[in-house]
């Protein structure tokens, strides 16, 4: 039976673990069923169990993550840490507003981050260096792929 479950405040440490959980498993743990969920969930998984002690909580919390997400993993950090947020503060009262902000918000998302950081920003970095190509400067050629893959991991490729 699922219970109100008193509220718990993550420390900084707790929501920058989320952060590199997610940062790191990015798109690996992919399926075609719920896309990302399943990085997601790895990602919240030690915060949630922080905030909800009750097992049948945490897996309701769980299972309501686990469905469909898709967006740019860039921008996903933000809807990350506002549903952390909102399950946080609400707890199990959380789940239907969690969900429903995810559904609103990643299509939106997706379509800004994949506007910037996987065309417009390529589009510079191989603009300038194409130009330092041209001049015979010989980092051109390695530098999109460094700027790429020290900036924007392998979200960018």
């Amino acid at each position: 039976m699922m219970s109100d479950n008193q509220t718990f405040k993550l420390s900084k440490k707790d929501k920058e673990k989320v952060f590199w959980r997610y940062t790191i498993v990015g798109n690996s743990l992919f399926n075609y069923a719920s896309i990302e969920a399943p990085s997601l969930v790895y990602a919240l998984s030690p915060a949630l169990r922080k905030i909800y002690k009750n097992d049948d909580d945490y897996k309701a919390s769980l299972k309501n993550q686990y469905k469909y997400f898709n967006t740019t993993p860039i921008m996903a950090e933000s809807l990350i840490g506002a549903s952390l947020a909102m399950e946080e503060k609400n707890g199990i009262k959380a789940l239907e507003p969690v969900q429903s902000l995810k559904t609103s918000l990643m299509g939106p998302f997706a379509g800004i981050g994949d506007s910037i950081f996987n065309v417009m920003l390529n589009t510079i970095i191989g603009s300038i260096t194409g130009s330092l190509a041209l001049s015979g400067n010989l980092v051109a050629p390695v530098a999109p792929m460094s700027i790429n893959g020290t900036s924007f991991s392998k979200h960018s490729f």
